[in-house]
């Protein structure tokens, strides 16, 4: 990555971004207040990348996730180049890949993204928990992540589809998201944000449990839930994984279910596919009194099968 960004022909020698920021919180200066940093051919708009943004690279594995310490440095020098810098910055925040654009230098009118290492691409938008005029919230999800923009991309053209957000996080938007996803996999148009009746018994009309499905877009479905139920879950979307099987193993088991009853696992699962599809939980949840989750799983045990 440093070779890219500081040869003589592009950088002058010079490092190809403002600042630098290391897993341990260490702010670094590179190119400083000077603008005419790194993605030299983007433009936001009619501003200029380089001459209207700062770039803050940080300095991690394309297989490392961002620490809490990388963060707030990332919040406080936000904050600084908004409230103290010689040439104060707006508001917006933007990923490196944001319109990468080659049109300035090869004539090329179209829009190109890059990836660059690390996985930052989740907090780099206004209101995250990098920007210092919205709430601190902490790390985000990088698999709930992979699963938003994953669902976004597949079902972009699917009738009724409202996109979530990719931010990392999941809630209400992202699992509707999922259940339209599965709607339109299922042959269930226009899609809608309920898992309603039609959707639960076209789940049971299929009657094929994760583990023996062959599409793949409904595993994928599948395990993005389980990512968004808290459960590890396959990293390959598409694949559903021994992982995969143990994680849905354990929710059938932290709803008070059978897994050992074949019969009853498949009965069960347009139930558990619902329950994936919305924000029910069933780990305890923090401050959760554990005897109470076991009467839960009694009663799930003993009546919810006769719905």
């Amino acid at each position: 990555m440093f070779e890219e960004h500081t040869s003589d022909d592009e950088f002058n020698g010079d490092i190809g971004y403002n600042f630098l920021i290391c897993r341990h919180g260490e702010i670094f200066e590179g190119r400083g207040f000077e603008r005419g940093e790194a993605n030299k051919c983007g433009h936001i708009g009619t501003y200029g990348r380089n001459a209207n943004f700062y770039s803050i690279c940080a300095i991690m594995r394309a297989d490392h996730t961002a620490s809490e310490p990388m963060l707030r440095a990332y919040r406080d020098l936000i904050n600084f180049l908004r409230t103290e810098a010689p040439r104060l910055t707006g508001p917006g925040i933007l990923p490196h890949s944001f319109h990468y654009e080659t049109k300035e230098c090869d004539g090329v009118t179209d829009y190109e993204t890059t990836e660059c290492p690390g996985n930052l691409t989740m907090y780099a938008q206004p209101g995250s928990t990098i920007d210092p005029s919205a709430p601190w919230t902490g790390l985000a999800d990088i698999h709930v992540y992979a699963t938003q923009k994953w669902v976004n991309a597949v079902c972009q053209f699917a009738p009724g589809y409202i996109r979530c957000p990719e931010d990392g996080r999941t809630g209400w938007s992202t699992v509707l998201s999922l259940t339209q996803g599965l709607q339109w996999e299922l042959g269930i148009s226009p899609t809608v944000q309920s898992f309603g009746p039609g959707t639960f018994n076209a789940v049971k009309a299929r009657n094929t449990l994760p583990a023996d499905e062959t599409n793949k877009n409904l595993i994928a479905f599948y395990n993005g839930a389980l990512w968004c139920k808290g459960y590890f879950a396959a990293t390959n979307l598409s694949g559903w994984s021994m992982g995969t099987e143990a994680a849905l193993q354990q929710l059938y088991t932290d709803a008070g279910l059978s897994w050992s009853d074949t019969t009853m696992r498949r009965k069960m699962w347009p139930h558990i596919c619902k329950a994936l599809m919305r924000m029910d939980q069933f780990k305890k949840v923090p401050g959760g009194d554990a005897e109470i989750q076991h009467i839960q799983q009694r009663l799930n045990a003993r009546y919810v099968v006769a719905a």
